[in-house]
């Protein structure tokens, strides 16, 4: 069907780059094939995930059929090199201009941010995290930490940015603990992300697996 819509349009190119490895990464190495061109893949996949698929070997053919890997971390580069020399690491971005230039609406940004949360946040040191509510993501963890601390220190709170699956036991975990010092924001625009982390004290990543 790609193959069918390229040639309806006329679309011309002469690279075709993709993400993850099934099954674009696959659809990538056929078009390629097809129209004679280069392809590349950037495989965005938590280590776990990876190691699965390595297993299969459909993944494997396809990764030696690409003219190219860039995987998001270095420490699967010897790993991919088994099925294609050409792989290079190259890590996530982020557009530092926003961040650099946050400054100057940060307070149109505060306006919109509820006033009760504001006022929860106040005089209060700020730990901050951000991702899917997922089991992988280690938040139910990251509460337990959370609940022992609170038994040394009253002068700070979490912030939980994002939503998903696991917010109902996240929740439960939360009131069976009495964890007061926690909100779960849910899902954060852009701008509230920026705003988060300029004024968190302390950011946390308590996954068990990224990219």
């Amino acid at each position: 069907k790609i193959k069918d819509v390229i040639l309806k349009r006329e679309i011309v190119f002469d690279i075709v780059h993709s993400h993850f490895s099934w099954p674009f990464g696959y659809a990538a190495a056929n078009i390629s094939k097809d129209f004679g061109c280069k392809s590349f893949l950037t495989i965005h996949e938590n280590r776990e995930w990876l190691l699965k698929e390595e297993q299969e070997k459909y993944v494997q053919e396809t990764w030696q059929n690409l003219d190219g890997i860039i995987r998001v971390n270095k420490i699967d580069l010897s790993l991919l090199k088994k099925y294609n020399e050409n792989v290079v690491s190259i890590a996530n971005g982020y557009d530092h201009n926003k961040f650099a230039s946050f400054k100057a609406h940060e307070k149109n940004t505060e306006r919109g941010i509820d006033k009760n949360l504001l006022e929860f946040i106040k005089g209060k040191k700020i730990l901050f995290t951000l991702s899917g509510l997922i089991k992988r993501k280690g938040i139910h963890d990251l509460l337990q930490a959370i609940n022992i601390l609170n038994n040394k220190r009253d002068d700070f709170v979490l912030l939980v940015g994002g939503s998903g699956p696991e917010k109902a036991n996240l929740l439960r975990i939360i009131e069976k603990n009495k964890i007061n010092n926690c909100k779960l924001l849910g899902f954060l625009s852009d701008d509230e992300v920026l705003y988060w982390m300029q004024k968190c004290d302390l950011f946390v990543i308590p996954s068990y697996s990224e990219g």
